[in-house]
């Protein structure tokens, strides 16, 4: 009943012979600081190929993560289920990507006699933001008025972020004052910290205006911080405010409610705490 060491013996099994020299070739269409455009050739030996996108290392890290779950035996059983499947040359964009960002694309392969080949990887980086400066975010308060969340008028303090010439990504969150004040010391350095593993949302790179559900004569506090080209983070911004205690003074008449504010679609919500832009979020409400 004693325990052991344990043993483990790594082995790859022997590929199937391909049909031909399948090759898929790639250009350089256009690179912008949020898109990028490849054109795909593949030769005649290619009966169909998939191809799918990523920061560098982040399709390396979804693999781990995701392989025991789908059961994939390799990564180009990945890429064949979440890339975009073709079968002659094409020209394909990806939008809403993050400028002075090192990417990858994967393309996977099939011979003629449909045959999983070796997958291919394309590297390029899209353009730069920002400067080698102090990079700063602006926060400015907007208007406090009544607005629709989901059917239901509830007071809306909308707010704008401003990053400066020097800023290359920026990261903000709000918090009620007597949540924030015990914590700010681990909140701030949270707001400067880097994704545990590549996601999109968690920076944002231009001009956001929104807006954010918070109840009459409420102290809340807002950060901001961002980094500039060379990785460093610049100084946190912090405003201080409290919404109007008479709400009935706040609130305008439906006929002028202001349109809802979202972020420019470059901008990608999703992993922000406490707050995705595109999205009318209830963050604040006691």
């Amino acid at each position: 009943g004693t325990v052991c060491d344990v043993r483990k013996a790594e082995f790859t099994t022997p590929a199937i012979p391909l049909v031909g020299n399948p090759v898929v070739a790639v250009e350089e269409v256009d690179v912008q600081k949020y898109e990028f455009t490849l054109k795909f050739k593949p030769n005649e030996d290619v009966s169909k190929y998939s191809v799918v996108a990523g920061a560098a290392g982040e399709m390396q890290s979804q693999y781990e993560m995701f392989a025991p779950m789908f059961g994939f035996g390799n990564i180009g059983q990945m890429i064949e289920m979440w890339g975009l499947p073709y079968t002659s040359e094409e020209s394909v964009t990806w939008t809403q990507q993050a400028p002075n960002t090192d990417y990858e694309i994967y393309i996977q392969l099939w011979d003629a006699e449909g045959t999983m080949a070796p997958y291919l990887v394309y590297e390029l980086s899209t353009l730069e933001l920002g400067g080698e400066g102090t990079a700063e975010v602006a926060i400015t308060l907007g208007d406090y008025v009544l607005a629709d969340w989901y059917g239901e008028m509830l007071p809306s303090q909308f707010v704008t972020y401003t990053p400066n010439d020097q800023a290359s990504c920026y990261r903000f969150s709000v918090y009620l004052a007597e949540i924030y004040d015990p914590e700010a010391e681990a909140i701030r350095e949270e707001l400067c910290s880097e994704p545990p593993m590549a996601m999109s949302g968690w920076y944002q790179y231009e001009e956001i205006t929104t807006d954010y559900q918070i109840n009459p004569n409420t102290e809340c506090v807002i950060i901001a911080a961002a980094k500039n080209i060379n990785g460093e983070w610049g100084p946190i911004t912090e405003l201080r405010f409290t919404t109007p205690a008479d709400a009935a003074a706040a609130y305008a008449p439906s006929k002028v409610i202001k349109k809802r504010h979202t972020a420019n679609q470059n901008n990608r919500a999703g992993m922000i705490p406490n707050i995705k832009p595109t999205t009318k979020v209830q963050l604040i409400n006691k």
